[in-house]
């Protein structure tokens, strides 16, 4: 057997999945035990699902079958790169399109009317919520959020690769209502990144907690567009099993599209939805990333700490006004 592989021949056995490694070379050792969902014969805690796999016995994942053949075959990683190489080169694999769109079908995606100014939300964000004003000013100069015309809500806009808007979030300024705008796809959430190729991604439920840590960075005099920010749209991960090994397909589209990110900073929300989040993200990319738990400690969420932090401020100004 020869001793190194091609670059080119790399790139490809990097790009092989799990499932369909196995659905191509080995469809014996499969059991499918739900509609995405699949287990091994030889592995009943290894599940395979949205294009992930984890073996939950031993608290490790992965994406590729390269990744399966080094961390749960033991194999070293030429042994493994030249091994599926081999089976490439012999039998080329049919992909298994295993990715799923989150969004609505029924409707085509449409951004509501802008209005004619920016106003009520920039007294919103920024008086009720203590958002920096020269982020919200930013935001609304980049298109990635604007005032709606019909009720004044605050538009949070996600794009893809090609800036294309393709996900919007609804954020009233009178009540608690939030929700995506119909046609939206989940796989665009809202982000701010600031084209420097930055290695660390900042992970948040929702679009408030975003711009809320990014306005305590300028506060301390931190420079924040040194890093990439993402919202989930305030979505967690579906349901408890763990035999969903899937991600928050926001973050998946997102790492996906850019492989310069090397660290990962989760600043999820204080309850259990935010802490199961967490952990499944922790279990799933651990061995792919250096992860940071940041979950806002005596609080729910980072928005709660910024209010709190701006209004103890303010309280200790009046005191030395006294």
């Amino acid at each position: 057997m020869k001793k190194h592989i091609k670059k080119e021949e790399l790139a490809k056995v990097k790009e092989l999945d799990l499932l369909s490694y196995f659905i191509n070379y080995e469809p014996d050792e499969l059991v499918k035990i739900s509609r995405n969902v699949y287990a091994t014969r030889t592995h009943g805690s290894l599940k395979i699902s949205n294009g992930m796999w984890t073996w939950w016995a031993h608290n490790i994942g992965g994406k590729s079958a390269l990744d399966y053949f080094i961390k749960v075959k033991g194999y070293e990683f030429l042994e493994a790169a030249l091994y599926l190489n081999n089976c490439i080169q012999k039998n080329k694999p049919i992909i298994t399109n295993v990715k799923t769109n989150s969004y609505s079908h029924d409707k085509e995606f449409k951004l509501p009317t802008p209005n004619g100014n920016n106003d009520r939300i920039i007294q919103y964000l920024c008086e009720e919520r203590c958002i920096d004003r020269e982020i919200v000013n930013y935001c609304i100069k980049h298109y990635d959020l604007y005032e709606s015309k019909n009720d004044h809500s605050v538009i949070f806009v996600g794009y893809n690769a090609e800036s294309s808007a393709k996900y919007a979030s609804k954020r009233s300024i009178e009540d608690n209502e939030k929700r995506d705008i119909a046609g939206s796809n989940k796989r665009f959430g809202f982000s701010l990144s600031f084209g420097k190729l930055a290695k660390r991604l900042h992970v948040f439920e929702g679009a408030i907690d975003l711009l809320s840590y990014i306005t305590i960075l300028k506060q301390q005099g931190i420079d924040w567009q040194c890093d990439d920010y993402l919202s989930l749209g305030n979505a967690s991960l579906l349901g408890e099993n763990k035999s969903d090994v899937s991600l928050p397909v926001a973050l998946e589209e997102y790492l996906y599209r850019n492989d310069e990110i090397k660290s990962l900073y989760l600043h999820l929300d204080n309850d259990k939805a935010g802490h199961d989040t967490t952990e499944r993200i922790k279990i799933v990319l651990k061995n792919q990333y250096d992860i940071f738990d940041k979950t806002p400690k005596g609080v729910n969420d980072i928005n709660e700490y910024l209010i709190y932090r701006t209004s103890r401020s303010k309280s200790n100004e009046q005191a030395i006004e006294r």
